[in-house]
């Protein structure tokens, strides 16, 4: 089937001209088809492997950028919405960044990793929650960047359909909604490393 995430006539284009306002556009875009895509994919069953392709979309980690409490609420209502709807669509995210070692040294390659916590409550949350990196480590998928064989980074996130576990529990229900759980999965054997879901947000 088709994903349609845009419209014939939508498409246009967001200069760096265009400042913030055309940052922001770029992430409510970036957003909205990371969320049709995971909704796509909740109809299909079983385990699915999304390799995205590219930079990713502004985090807005910038002291010139304040967040007022309502719009805390509004980036912590999404970080709910989409790593909820993700893992009920048994989705794991790759980034895979195309721009190779020319950009390697940019601080957008190692800027996200400020963001890989848990956000447990609306005051926490900042646009960073939000980066295409920390979904993909929220997901249990990997980033990768640096390199120009792409073709080959590719088929390092293929690999994990070769072998994996799933994993299921009766979770106890909270006293209030969108209430963060840590999830952490240890194997007795050295030199593993287990990558899955780290946690998620349970309901009443």
């Amino acid at each position: 089937d088709a994903l349609p995430i845009y419209k014939e006539g939508q498409l246009h284009d967001i200069s760096r001209a265009a400042g913030f306002y055309g940052a922001e556009e770029r992430l409510q875009i970036s957003l909205r088809a990371l969320s049709t895509l995971g909704t796509y994919l909740a109809k299909a069953e079983g385990r699915k492997l999304v390799v995205w392709i590219g930079p990713g979309w502004p985090i807005f980690d910038n002291p010139n950028v304040i967040i007022s409490p309502q719009q805390q609420r509004g980036l912590f209502g999404e970080i709910v919405s989409l790593s909820s709807m993700l893992r009920q669509a048994g989705v794991t995210i790759y980034s895979v960044d195309p721009l190779g070692p020319v950009d390697a040294a940019s601080t957008r390659n190692f800027l996200w990793e400020s963001f890989t916590k848990p956000v447990a409550k609306p005051t926490k949350a900042d646009p960073g929650d939000l980066a295409l990196q920390v979904f993909a480590v929220h997901s249990g998928g990997t980033v990768h960047s640096g390199s120009n064989d792409i073709a080959g980074e590719i088929a390092k996130c293929a690999g994990d359909a070769a072998a994996w576990y799933s994993i299921t529990f009766q979770g106890q229900k909270p006293d209030s909604p969108d209430t963060w759980h840590d999830v952490e999965v240890k194997v007795d054997k050295p030199g593993v490393k287990v990558r899955t879901d780290n946690g998620y947000y349970a309901q009443p």
